[in-house]
């Protein structure tokens, strides 16, 4: 039985498609694509009035081929400049998880990540605040502490951030530990901390290959109304930031975890073309989905379709 759903048909995966990173409300979607060859320049000309950005396109050289291999929008690297965010006084960043070493550890990808939230916080006037999201993974066990307690991802997000960028209170940073993967990533973040703050503003982080599909869920989440057709419900304006994956993986891993990023995007965009409010997505989440429906608890633990290959990016 797949992982979280039961997976449609895709068609051929567009695996050099370049992801728009925009602007999104409920009642309104940037339709202005703004993004980057690598030939462009990485200072892009934003039409007024528009707050999408746009990075430069990270090519990767895959095997002997001579094809360039791009899984979304990166920046020259991972701190080379700092996103224009909204700063009034009622926004947060949210830093997505991206697993754990053994020992407990973040990877570099998921420091990448801290990095951009700590100097988004550091430049904001208003002490925006900062949602460190992850309870776990279905994908291999918890590392444990010293006495044998799990460590959730967003609490070893958390030090990693309190011991690294000590200058950001820690009275300014949430946690977010119900999720188990990116979809709850996004519900929870939502319902939990940015329905009841009423924040305005949001920034989602993560990194390049996780970015086409953290966009395409959050995207869809946000936007659903409580009340089926309602178009004053409010919600955060959202903006997406993508660290720089360069130099963290070998090619063919990189790959292998972009090949299942766009496949799992797919699906999740096949499954929401049923959703017309946010009960409705609850609903399908707590029913269907492995990490959180009490009808699947007996796959708890249980190898998933991960590969090795994949794996390695977990």
């Amino acid at each position: 039985m797949p992982m979280f759903m039961r997976l449609p048909a895709h068609k051929s995966l567009n695996i050099q498609r370049v992801l728009r990173i925009g602007h999104s409300r409920w009642e309104h979607k940037c339709s202005q694509h703004h993004y980057n060859s690598p030939k462009e320049s990485s200072h892009h000309h934003r039409p007024q009035g528009c707050v999408c950005f746009s990075r430069r396109v990270s090519s990767r050289q895959i095997g002997n081929s001579s094809r360039p291999y791009t899984c979304g929008l990166a920046q020259a690297s991972a701190r080379d400049d700092v996103v224009d965010v909204v700063d009034d006084g009622n926004q947060a960043v949210i830093v997505l998880a991206g697993g754990l070493a053994n020992d407990g550890s973040l990877p570099p990808w998921v420091t990448r990540r801290v990095d951009a939230a700590a100097d988004m916080h550091r430049n904001s006037k208003h002490n925006m605040k900062v949602v460190l999201c992850g309870g776990g993974t279905p994908h291999k066990p918890p590392p444990l502490t010293d006495t044998g307690h799990p460590i959730l991802e967003s609490v070893a997000l958390g030090l990693d951030l309190a011991k690294r960028h000590p200058d950001v209170a820690l009275e300014h940073v949430l946690r977010e530990t119900a999720s188990y993967d990116t979809i709850g990533n996004a519900y929870y973040s939502l319902v939990i901390h940015a329905l009841p703050l009423r924040w305005k503003h949001v920034t989602v982080v993560t990194s390049e290959f996780h970015m086409p599909r953290s966009q395409a869920i959050f995207e869809q989440t946000w936007k659903l109304p409580i009340v089926a057709g309602s178009q004053h419900e409010e919600r955060p304006s959202l903006t997406f930031h993508a660290v720089s994956d360069e130099g963290l993986m070998a090619d063919d891993d990189y790959q292998a975890r972009c090949e299942r990023e766009m496949k799992s995007r797919d699906a999740f965009l096949e499954n929401a073309k049923a959703w017309e409010t946010l009960g409705d997505f609850s609903n399908w989440l707590h029913d269907t989905h492995r990490c959180y429906a009490v009808n699947r608890q007996d796959e708890y633990g249980m190898p998933t379709e991960a590969t090795a290959k994949e794996l390695k990016s977990y």
